[in-house]
């Protein structure tokens, strides 16, 4: 019973029209491939601004602690961060930037082992683009 219990609360604040502020948290459970299934907590906090009604930045940074059962059994840190910017050249053109970071770390074991290491990583992405509206 406790594991399929799910729950989602948000909560978004609005600073005016273009800036947004918010907090969440996530209790839920999927299947996985490799195991009967996973349960997760999540939470997350993140903010939208415009700036110079021409730069947008967009932040956010979440924490999911994982806990798989079934033939694997093991506990997962997931963490993520992005930063992503826009700017307005005009109402038609504007250009992107930005970058993601996801870490996955694994539990280690009573006597300070770990024998999870194997799927542990960091990764980075960045990205550009450029949209044109017509």
């Amino acid at each position: 019973f406790p594991s399929s219990l799910t729950g989602m609360l948000d909560i978004n604040y609005e600073l005016n029209d273009d800036n947004t502020f918010g907090v969440s948290y996530r209790r839920d459970f999927q299947d996985v491939f490799f195991t009967n299934y996973v349960a997760y907590h999540q939470v997350s906090v993140g903010f939208d601004l415009l700036m110079w009604n021409r730069l947008g930045v967009g932040s956010s940074f979440s924490y999911r602690f994982e806990d798989y059962e079934g033939e694997v059994d093991r506990s997962d840190h997931l963490f993520r961060a992005r930063l992503d910017t826009n700017l307005s050249v005009n109402d038609s053109i504007s250009f992107l930037l930005g970058s993601w970071w996801t870490q996955r770390a694994s539990h280690s074991t009573a006597d300070g082992g770990n024998p999870n290491g194997a799927i542990e990583f960091d990764d980075i992405r960045v990205h550009a683009g450029l949209n044109i509206a017509y």
